[in-house]
């Protein structure tokens, strides 16, 4: 084999090599930005948590799903569930609490507003 012949050799195979590595920098390219994407949407089976903070758009906190109990530990043997709503300017807006009355056996479900005053109560 002659210096011309291996010198087209060498040039042939430097071309497919660039060739390779610039497909596989695409493709690493397209792989990168399919999981940088941002979904909006997912499914799942199970989803724990002790507190679940809703957001608008812009960051702000407008909503609060919190375990409460007598205690006012996060975790409540009883089931009992609070939704606090935020205003625009972050303060304690409204407070929802839905549970079970264990001296009374009864459920309930009680509105406050956001100074912690009882507007409204409903038991079975």
């Amino acid at each position: 084999m002659s210096i011309e012949e291996r010198l087209g050799q060498l040039e042939r195979q430097n071309k497919r090599q660039r060739i390779g590595l610039l497909v596989l920098t695409v493709a690493l390219c397209a792989v990168v930005a399919l999981g940088a994407s941002s979904q909006n949407k997912a499914t799942f089976d199970t989803v724990t948590t002790r507190i679940l903070i809703i957001q608008n758009r812009a960051g702000e906190n407008v909503a609060m799903l919190d375990g409460h109990g007598p205690s006012g530990s996060s975790l409540d043997p009883y089931g009992n569930l609070e939704l606090r709503t935020m205003g625009e300017d972050g303060r304690l807006k409204k407070t929802v609490s839905i549970g079970f009355d264990t001296k009374r056996k009864t459920g309930y479900v009680e509105l406050w507003d956001g100074a912690g005053n009882l507007n409204a109560t409903l038991t079975e």
